[in-house]
């Protein structure tokens, strides 16, 4: 009975640490169900003083763990450490300029694609729905969009 005790104590253990370092609330919870299991089969098989001494060692573990895993920075080995430096649909305000027009690719319903100078764009229609294939005006060039509505 004293191995079932110490494998739910130190397998609960392992697995609440785990949570921290990979956030999956259901390793968690199982490390803690297998934790408070351990605890009450050493309260009804030891008695209270066993049962207290379990409690205290679990908390200590615990700590021991936590501040093993803080102290060799260990999430900085599982983790990623790539950053993202690219952007996405951004408008170089030298491409294009204000009442150049273009065609509808897509139906802009208020947003789709429009070909301007060779190039697509996300464009947004001020009229609202506009169909594929129709004539479009540039009103207003944003960062990553351009307000157009319909030519007429």
């Amino acid at each position: 009975m004293f191995f079932i005790i110490l494998f739910l104590i130190v397998f609960g253990i392992f697995l609440i640490l785990f949570e921290f370092l990979i956030t999956v609330f259901f390793l968690g919870f199982l490390g803690f169900i297998s934790v408070i299991s351990g605890i009450i089969l050493s309260y009804q098989n030891y008695g209270n003083t066993v049962g207290n001494y379990t409690v205290l060692s679990v908390f200590i573990l615990f700590f021991i763990g936590i501040f093993v895993i803080l102290k060799n920075k260990f999430w900085l080995k599982i983790g990623l450490e790539t950053k993202i430096k690219s952007k996405v649909n951004v408008i170089e305000k030298e491409e294009i300029n204000i009442n150049d027009i273009g065609i509808t690719v897509g139906t802009l319903n208020p947003i789709g694609k429009v070909l301007i100078k060779n190039k697509f764009f996300e464009g947004k229609s001020i009229d609202g729905f506009i169909d594929t294939g129709k004539k479009v005006i540039i009103i207003e060039i944003l960062k990553n969009q351009i307000l157009v509505k319909l030519k007429k």
